[in-house]
């Protein structure tokens, strides 16, 4: 963020070195930095995602969703959630960040619903295919039996359309098939379960549908590029701190 674009930028990191401020996890970071501009208060939240580029959500969005005042899309509710998320977070009261994370769910789902009401009909997606009653139908099945053998007769008529009709619209909508979408959303559940480390290889592959570990080694190495063990040993620092930061919440 900057007043002018040729102001030379500075990153996050540097600006807190300058100042002496070691972030720490277990509480809010609160700082401010005299200049000679008009005053701004900027808040922020971080939510860490495992495994963000195949993240199924992550993946459809643009790199920045900006909201203004006023955007029909928006509930004009939102406003006392956002002011009790700031609240919440800078008293720093015992509970606050569990309190605090409930308000940051509530506060992305609504910028996800405003960035699909507002994302247009050339995008596809997810989040466009959830909006079709229809095709979203469908996908609820998927999303709630995943290990289920779905094949595209058996969604169709959950969509209650013809075969054809339904394969056309959830390409058209979602910008993939149905099979494909199954299997992206098998294995995005599967990698979680791989990187906690819990259940053995062929329990992870019968929750998401596979009677046999080979054919699931053999999807997983398409979707991921890595063998099933591979990837989990291989699981990214950002999981770990994901894990940090829960059990942090819990202690609270």
């Amino acid at each position: 963020m900057c007043s002018s674009l040729e102001v030379a930028p500075i990153s996050f990191d540097t600006l807190m070195s300058n100042n002496g401020i070691q972030p720490r996890f277990d509480m809010p970071l609160s700082f401010s930095i005299s200049g000679p501009g008009v005053i701004s208060e900027l808040y922020t939240g971080i939510i860490v995602f495992r495994d963000l580029e195949r993240n199924p959500f992550l993946s459809m969005l643009p790199p920045l969703i900006h909201i203004r005042a006023g955007d029909t899309a928006i509930a004009p509710w939102l406003l006392n959630t956002l002011t009790s998320f700031i609240q919440e977070s800078m008293a720093a009261q015992p509970g606050w960040s569990i309190a605090a994370a409930r308000l940051a769910d509530i506060l992305f789902v609504h910028l996800l619903r405003a960035q699909l009401l507002n994302a247009g009909r050339s995008n596809k997606g997810w989040l466009r295919g959830m909006a079709d009653w229809q095709i979203g139908k469908a996908m609820a099945m998927i999303h709630r039996d995943p290990r289920r053998e779905w094949d595209v007769a058996s969604l169709a008529t959950e969509a209650g359309m013809s075969r054809s009709r339904f394969s056309a619209r959830f390409v058209q909508l979602v910008g993939e098939t149905p099979i494909a979408h199954l299997t992206a959303y098998r294995m995005y559940l599967a990698a979680g379960q791989l990187m906690l480390g819990k259940r053995r290889l062929v329990e992870v592959a019968e929750s998401v549908g596979y009677s046999s570990d080979k054919a699931f080694n053999r999807a997983f190495r398409r979707w991921s590029g890595l063998p099933p063990r591979t990837y989990a040993r291989s699981a990214p620092d950002l999981f770990d701190l994901e894990r940090r930061e829960v059990s942090q919440s819990r202690n609270a």
